[in-house]
């Protein structure tokens, strides 16, 4: 897998504006899961699309660039402030739930939450940004840097983690 570096460079700048203000509904999130504090997620976003800016960055593919930057940047931060790496990565699900979904039910978004935090690390956080943000599996491979085989993997065994734990919420619920 290509680094940074190494990505293609596209000859149009790109409108890290209109960027943010298109995608903060899936950066924010994100970036909250990976800091597990908001003014800290609010900081890495600001960090990485300053980067962005600041190095005319222009990737191939922007969405996973940047979430793929945010994941690397607050990995940096957590071991140079020498935080415990397995806390500062892990995600925060509640973060990621769509509380303003029209449809959204307060019980079932809870159930929805703990099954989440059921999940392993990394199937969590593949199944989050599969249908959270929408990235395809090509793309999130690129964000957390592993194959795609090894992503859709996740992602099935993720979902089917998931449907698992929900069962078992509902009937627990019943009881």
């Amino acid at each position: 897998m290509k680094r940074a570096s190494q990505r293609p460079r596209h000859d149009a700048p790109i409108d890290w504006g209109a960027f943010w203000r298109e995608r903060q509904g899936d950066l924010t999130p994100y970036a909250l899961a990976l800091t597990r504090n908001p003014d800290e997620a609010e900081e890495l976003i600001q960090v990485v699309l300053t980067g962005m800016i600041q190095r005319d960055a222009r990737p191939e593919s922007p969405v996973s660039y940047v979430f793929r930057a945010m994941r690397h940047a607050a990995i940096d931060r957590a071991r140079r402030d020498g935080a415990d790496q397995r806390a500062r990565e892990g995600l925060v699900s509640i973060a990621w739930v769509d509380r303003d979904a029209p449809s959204a039910d307060p019980a079932e978004l809870a159930r929805l939450a703990a099954a989440l935090d059921g999940l392993s690390d990394e199937q969590r956080e593949v199944v989050l940004l599969r249908t959270r943000s929408g990235l395809t599996l090509a793309e999130i491979g690129d964000v957390i840097d592993r194959p795609e085989g090894t992503v859709a993997s996740r992602y099935a065994r993720g979902i089917e983690r998931l449907r698992e734990l929900m069962q078992q919420e509902r009937t627990h619920d019943d009881t």
